[in-house]
C-alpha cells in the first residue's frame, strides 16, 4: 500500500515540476517526503523536506520555514528522529508569525501546530533523565505540553477534518500514559478506533495498536515517569498490578503487537518496525519498557 502511495506522491511532483508553479512544486515535494517517512525511508524523505524548505527560504523569503501541514510532516519527522528542541524552536517561531498575522491561520494549521509543540514539550521532559534538567524545568515542559496537545485536540476537532484527529489524540494518549493517567490515555485510544476504523485508517490503527500495548507495559512495570509533575489533578502514584493483571496486561499487549506487525506488513508502514521490535523484546523479557527511548 505505502508503496503505491509514493509511487502517486512521485507522480505529483514529475506533474508539478512540469507546472512550473512555485509552490506546487514545493507542496508536493513535502508530500512524497511524507509518503517515503512513513515507508522508514527516512534519509530521503528528510533530504525532501530540507528541498521543500529551501524553495519555500525562496518562495516566501519573511517565511523561511515549512509551516502549515507541510511544516508538521516535517516537524513529525524530526520528532522520530528525537529533535525536540529543534521541533520546539521551530514551532515557536512559527506561533510568533501566526501571532503577528493581519489574518488568523486555519484551525488545521493552528491545532497541528500546537500537536507539534506539545509533542515536542512531551519529548523534552520525557528525555530529561538523561540531561542535567532542573526540577522547574521538567516540571515547565510537562505542563505545557499538557496544555498544547490539550490544545490541538480542540482545535483539531473544531477544523472539521476528523482523519487528522486521530494525531492528537494518540499523542495525547502518550502524554496521559507518561503521567499515569490510564484510565484517560485509554479514552483517547478509544476515540481514535471509533473514527479510524469505519475508514478503516489502517496507519492510524497501527499507531493505536502500538500505542495500547505501551500503555498495558506501563501497567504492568506501574511506569509513570511524569506522574506528580502537573500543576493540579495528578492522577495517584501508579502500584505494582497483581499477578493475575500482569498476565492479562501481558496478553493484551501480545495480541496489540500482532494487529501492529499485521498493519506494518500489508501497508508497507515500516516507519514503525524499530518501534515494533523494541516492545516485541520487552514482551519476550529481553528488557524492560521503562528502559525504552521515548517515542511522542
Amino acid at each position: 500500500m505505502n508503496e503505491s502511495a509514493v509511487a502517486t506522491a512521485e507522480r505529483a511532483v514529475t506533474y508539478a515540476d512540469r507546472s512550473g508553479d512555485a509552490f506546487e512544486k514545493l507542496g508536493f515535494r513535502t508530500t512524497l517526503a511524507g509518503a517515503l517517512h512513513a515507508a522508514g525511508r527516512r534519509e530521503e524523505a528528510e533530504a525532501l523536506f530540507a528541498d521543500a524548505e529551501k524553495r519555500q527560504q525562496e518562495h516566501q523569503p519573511a517565511y523561511p520555514l515549512l509551516y502549515s501541514l507541510q511544516g508538521y510532516r516535517y516537524c513529525d519527522l524530526l520528532l522520530d528522529k528525537g529533535d525536540w528542541a529543534t521541533v520546539r524552536e521551530r514551532c515557536l517561531t512559527i506561533l510568533n508569525w501566526e501571532e503577528a498575522a493581519s489574518a488568523s491561520p486555519s484551525l488545521l494549521d493552528k491545532g497541528s501546530l500546537r500537536l507539534a509543540l506539545g509533542r515536542a514539550h512531551l519529548g523534552l521532559v520525557l528525555a530529561a533523565s538523561g540531561r542535567a534538567v532542573s526540577p522547574l524545568e521538567r516540571q515547565r515542559d510537562a505542563r505545557t505540553a499538557c496544555v498544547r496537545l490539550d490544545e490541538a485536540v480542540e482545535g483539531l476537532r473544531a477544523a472539521g477534518t476528523m482523519h487528522h484527529v486521530p494525531r492528537g489524540l494518540l499523542a495525547r494518549a502518550a502524554f496521559r500514559r507518561s503521567i499515569g493517567d490510564w484510565a484517560g490515555a485509554a479514552r483517547d485510544l478509544d476515540e481514535v478506533e471509533e473514527i479510524a476504523e469505519p475508514g478503516p485508517m489502517k496507519l492510524h490503527l497501527c499507531d493505536m495498536a502500538i500505542e495500547r500495548a505501551r500503555l498495558a507495559f506501563a501497567q504492568m512495570e506501574a511506569f509513570a515517569p511524569l506522574n506528580g509533575l502537573l500543576e493540579k489533578d495528578n492522577p495517584p502514584k501508579p502500584i505494582p498490578p497483581s499477578a493475575e493483571e500482569i498476565v492479562r496486561l501481558k496478553a493484551e499487549a501480545a495480541a496489540q503487537l500482532k494487529i501492529a506487525a499485521d498493519y506494518i506488513s500489508t501497508c508497507g508502514y515500516h516507519r514503525r518496525d524499530e518501534e515494533l521490535a523494541e516492545l516485541q523484546a520487552v514482551l519476550r523479557g529481553e528488557n524492560t519498557f521503562a528502559s525504552l527511548p521515548p517515542r511522542v
